[in-house]
């Protein structure tokens, strides 16, 4: 799935649990920073499984490690990536044992206890 914005990206993130989000921190109406502390901040109030979300970017962060910190972000990937690149990134992620959410199936959308926020809606 696609997010057009920082905050549909947000609706998304919240309206249904994914196993990974690809985080661009230059995302419109909302930053991808900004995003990725909403998402956190709703998965601390509801008690939530924390999804890894790695930020996507154009090139070298500068700070990148107190970016990890400061916004909630699990591992960075440059742009243009390579299926090496994506390949490392997940492992890493994977031996960080940040755990799937459904098994490596895919999204899934919560129950309705969970409920959904936003506008979420499969593409």
């Amino acid at each position: 799935m696609f997010a057009g914005d920082g905050a549909e990206a947000v609706a998304l993130a919240c309206g249904i649990e994914f196993d990974l989000v690809l985080m661009d921190p230059t995302l419109r109406v909302l930053d991808g920073l900004a995003a990725t502390r909403e998402i956190r901040q709703f998965e601390s109030e509801r008690g939530r499984a924390r999804v890894p979300v790695v930020v996507y970017t154009d090139g070298p962060l500068d700070g990148a490690h107190s970016l990890l910190e400061t916004y909630g972000f699990d591992a960075t990937l440059e742009k243009p990536c390579t299926a090496q690149a994506l390949a490392q990134c997940l492992s890493s992620l994977a031996s960080a044992r940040l755990p799937l959410r459904s098994g490596g199936q895919g999204a899934r959308r919560p129950g309705p206890s969970q409920g959904q926020r936003g506008s979420a809606r499969p593409a």
